[in-house]
């Protein structure tokens, strides 16, 4: 894969055909982009740059994930809804609308619990899906 001269790494790559030229340009950014990384006398290690002790989790991949959507907005407003004085049986329904978790028979197909597509339809109309 390479060597070390003079303290520099030299990358010696060997392939099992003849690159194309577009290839032989890929190759050099890719090089470029690798001699520019500073290499560190350190042992390597695995670190999950999104959490403070380095360590991987699933709520803190959501979080990452999630971060990238307006979601501020919702949350502020889904805030609202828990805090208000209306029945709790209004307070989960808007929160069900909001979240798009009404037990409609288009999630429930979504969500397999309908298996034939058939019987998603609308009970008074007929015509389309059931949805909210």
């Amino acid at each position: 894969m390479g060597y070390w001269l003079d303290l520099e790494w030299h990358w010696v790559f060997r392939w099992r055909r003849d690159l194309s030229v577009p290839e032989i340009g890929l190759l050099e950014a890719l090089l470029s982009a690798v001699q520019t990384t500073p290499l560190l006398g350190v042992v390597d290690s695995w670190s999950w740059r999104h959490d403070s002790t380095g360590t991987y989790s699933v709520k803190s991949a959501y979080m990452v994930l999630s971060a990238g959507f307006v979601a501020s907005d919702l949350d502020s407003l889904l805030a609202r809804v828990w805090k208000s004085w209306a029945p709790s049986k209004v307070i989960v329904l808007s929160w069900q609308l909001l979240q798009d978790r009404v037990s409609s028979r288009q999630n429930l197909l979504r969500r397999r619990v309908i298996r034939d597509p058939r019987d998603s339809f609308c009970a008074f109309c007929g015509a389309s899906l059931e949805s909210v």
